[in-house]
């Protein structure tokens, strides 16, 4: 290969790269494929089960129907959590880069101008504590009066229902 066409070469795939992170970020492909890897996984974890030497997951009863069931979702859930862990740290990055000054800074100011301010009061009130501010109210403030008896109509001896 010449050095022309390796000059070439590494300018295709830099501008494929370019592309690629301009049109389609990491985070992308991880939102998108993070599904279907997950119900891989799950399906994978599912398979291991019944096919592992030493586990013989009888998958005729409905126990270890259940079984592979759980195995199929603990697969799928580990994936998704770890799908959720890398995100998380892709958006740390990002955040970080453009604090840092690294990234664009254009859309930094653009992300800090689009943004609207809180109007939110403050979580602590100003001013004293009162106590007696955060006693508990009773919804029924009229005093309960006192029951002589069984109340009327009840069929008993002493309200003359059985005379």
């Amino acid at each position: 290969m010449t050095t022309e066409a390796k000059n070439i070469e590494t300018e295709a795939v830099s501008a494929f790269s370019r592309f690629l992170d301009t049109h389609l970020p990491p985070n992308r492909v991880v939102m998108l494929f993070g599904p279907v890897v997950a119900i891989i996984a799950g399906a994978v974890a599912s398979w291991l089960a019944t096919h592992f030497p030493g586990l013989n997951l009888d998958t005729s009863s409905t126990a270890g129907m259940i079984t592979q069931g759980i195995n199929f979702a603990i697969g799928a859930l580990v994936t998704l959590a770890l799908q959720h862990k890398w995100l998380a740290g892709w958006q740390q990055y990002e955040a970080n880069k453009t604090s840092t000054g690294t990234g664009d800074p254009n859309l930094a100011a653009a992300l800090l101008a689009a943004v609207p301010p809180t109007a939110l009061p403050p979580l602590q009130p100003s001013g004293e504590y009162n106590p007696a501010l955060d006693a508990p109210t009773t919804v029924n403030t009229v005093p309960a009066q006192p029951q002589t008896g069984p109340p009327e109509g009840t069929g008993s001896p002493s309200d003359g229902a059985w005379e």
